[in-house]
């Protein structure tokens, strides 16, 4: 503990990747991947993070 009362957080390594594919001149699809490999996190004690997340979309200009 700290002099603030805090807890020490444990070490984590957090590994994220995502992709886009250019459809059009204004349009691209991407995928996202967040906590690829599921790691178990607290950013603050007591808090527990997302599990891996997959994000797909289409992004365009006008």
């Amino acid at each position: 503990m700290d002099d603030f009362g805090n807890s020490r957080m444990p070490n984590y390594t957090l590994v994220n990747a995502q992709a886009t594919y250019q459809v059009s001149n204004n349009a691209e699809a991407y995928i996202r991947f967040e906590n690829v490999f599921d790691a178990d996190f607290q950013i603050s004690a007591g808090y527990a993070s997302a599990g891996r997340s997959a994000y797909v979309g289409l992004r365009a200009k006008f």
